[in-house]
């Protein structure tokens, strides 16, 4: 039986295994009559739930369908062109450090599952440590002094400060409560998301074009006599 491996954009498995097991229709053949594309339905092993996949053929050896093939179909025979439900983004912000990361990605995983309290923590955590990256520090017991603190140094812009004013998660008492709601858990993802970007994603990414355009200057001046 044909499958493949993605994350399921309903209960947020990680690499869940979807499983082919109905005929493809809609198929739709090339002048040539050889079979390009297809959609099927197939099912999370987790959850259950269906996800429609519109399916391109490589042109891999004869057509066979997706539920007749054995293992992963993918690349060999077959690649995803659109699925319904999407399965949502889990990565986080580029040059977040990798530890900070990996909070984010489980705090993003766990709203995927709407595990809120789950999610709320994370996203907490994720700030925790991405304001101790920046500070150099083991631990920051006050996050809305910090966020401050960082204000005034420039480090993080003035509406992402005023913004964690208002936070829920961001209160000194945010890791004792007994339960986050949808609402605030959602909302402290989004201020780490934000808050990651700035300290981290944004300074690099103007570091890179600074460099690459004193770079080009460079070549075009040449080499100085």
């Amino acid at each position: 039986m044909g499958s493949l491996l993605i994350d399921c954009p309903h209960c947020g498995a990680s690499n869940s295994t979807f499983k082919f097991e109905d005929p493809a229709r809609h198929i739709r053949k090339s002048m040539d009559g050889k079979s390009n594309s297809a959609e099927l339905i197939a099912h999370c092993s987790h959850c259950h739930r269906g996800v429609m996949f519109h399916l391109k053929h490589n042109g891999n050896g004869p057509f066979a369908q997706p539920k007749d093939l054995a293992g992963d179909i993918l690349p060999n025979h077959w690649s995803v062109l659109k699925q319904f439900p999407e399965s949502p983004s889990t990565e986080a912000p580029p040059h977040t450090p990798d530890k900070v990361a990996s909070a984010l990605s489980d705090a993003l995983r766990s709203r995927v599952a709407r595990i809120w309290q789950g999610a709320g923590m994370l996203a907490r955590k994720a700030i925790e440590m991405a304001l101790a990256e920046k500070k150099g520090l083991n631990e920051i017991p006050n996050l809305k002094k910090a966020i401050q603190e960082l204000r005034k140094s420039g480090e993080v812009p003035a509406y992402v400060a005023d913004w964690g004013e208002h936070v829920t998660a961001l209160g000194n008492d945010a890791a004792h409560r007994p339960e986050f709601n949808e609402k605030e858990a959602k909302e402290a993802i989004e201020f780490a998301e934000e808050l990651i970007k700035s300290l981290f994603t944004r300074p690099q990414q103007i570091a890179l074009v600074r460099k690459q355009y004193e770079e080009k200057s460079s070549e075009e001046t040449g080499p100085s006599n």
